[in-house]
């Protein structure tokens, strides 16, 4: 009935209805559906209302809802639920969340411990809660609840790993005022964390990439990707980057944008890792060919590239030196097949 086996729907907002009960096999076997705005009229779930739903991530329910009475099998099989809070006095039949495995992974595994949790879901978060509840938050509640998250020590993560990002880009339409505020009260690394399950923060809008996801995308490239790669001290590696991250921008496709995200992020976290490293190694090489000069520090010896090398009891050189020993390329792709003594001539 209504929308049963529809499988091409990702999202259902019936947050603007006056809904009571959300009647049995509404929503089953949508097995594309992944975000559910439910309205604060609502009292009650039958059975099987979202059965099979395996990619429902958020159920948004407002925060002056009713309790609500859950059915058994409502939600059974939605494997990857985790965004959804239940108002206070809400209540659940035995075997209402079977097969959710996320939930019953993270609280007991009976249908009253894991209401019991999902009431209590963003009590020591403020910081996540608001975000959940976006549509009644202001951007200036936000930025001071955040200052007083960090003044407090509160954690950053929640029981399923989700940072506020998460938790925001996991709601249906996500607010690009509060992610804004997020970006100014955060540091940058806090950008691109995994979840509980491994998935990135940015995860969540491909997975609803819709033009209005595309646009925080890029909001969110800025200081997370394109800020690093302005640092980065090989030009070769930033010329193969951009067309990577461009074509992720410019796909409609989901599927495409998945593949092309997944190709961006393994390059530029690949570059990244050689950036890092050549750091370290810049500091290596300062402190070892210290040796170069006699103990009383009067004069220096005289040492090649080769003796450098030597000296320094390096194995490789990556290519952040190479400005010193003169230039090779060096692509992901042949990284490997680069013989120590090539970098050295």
């Amino acid at each position: 009935m209504a929308f049963e086996g529809c499988s091409a729907l990702l999202e259902a907002d019936l947050s603007t209805t006056r809904l009571g009960v959300l009647p049995g096999k509404v929503f089953a076997d949508c097995c594309s559906l992944k975000f559910v705005s439910l309205p604060k009229s609502l009292g009650r779930i039958d059975s099987l209302a979202f059965g099979s739903c395996v990619s429902l991530i958020t159920v948004k329910v407002a925060t002056d809802s009713r309790p609500i009475k859950i059915a058994a099998l409502a939600f059974y099989a939605c494997e990857d639920l985790t965004n959804f809070r239940l108002p206070p006095g809400s209540t659940a039949e035995e075997k209402s969340f079977l097969g959710c495995t996320r939930l019953n992974d993270r609280f007991d595994g009976q249908a009253g411990g894991i209401v019991y949790g999902l009431v209590q879901r963003f009590n020591n978060f403020p910081v996540h809660r608001l975000c959940y509840n976006q549509n009644s938050t202001t951007v200036e509640e936000l930025a001071l609840c955040i200052e007083e998250a960090k003044r407090n020590g509160l954690p950053l993560t929640d029981e399923f790993g989700m940072t506020p990002f998460h938790i925001l880009f996991a709601t249906i339409y996500p607010d690009q005022a509060m992610l804004q505020v997020l970006l100014e009260g955060y540091p940058q690394d806090v950008l691109g964390r995994e979840d509980g399950d491994g998935r990135l923060d940015v995860e969540y809008l491909l997975m609803n990439w819709t033009q209005e996801n595309r646009v925080l995308l890029q909001v969110v490239l800025q200081p997370w990707v394109f800020g690093p790669m302005g640092r980065w001290g090989h030009k070769n590696w930033k010329a193969a980057m951009f067309p990577l991250w461009n074509r992720l921008l410019t796909v409609d496709d989901q599927d495409k944008a998945f593949v092309a995200f997944s190709r961006a992020w393994s390059a530029f976290h690949f570059y990244e890792s050689l950036e890092s490293t050549s750091v370290l190694e810049i500091a290596l090489w300062k402190w070892e060919l210290k040796s170069g000069w006699k103990d009383d520090g009067s004069k220096r010896q005289a040492l090649d590239r080769e003796v450098c090398r030597s000296v320094c009891k390096l194995d490789v050189v990556i290519p952040s030196v190479l400005k010193f020993l003169g230039e090779v390329a060096l692509r992901p792709e042949t990284a490997s097949s680069i013989r120590p003594i090539d970098l050295v001539r």
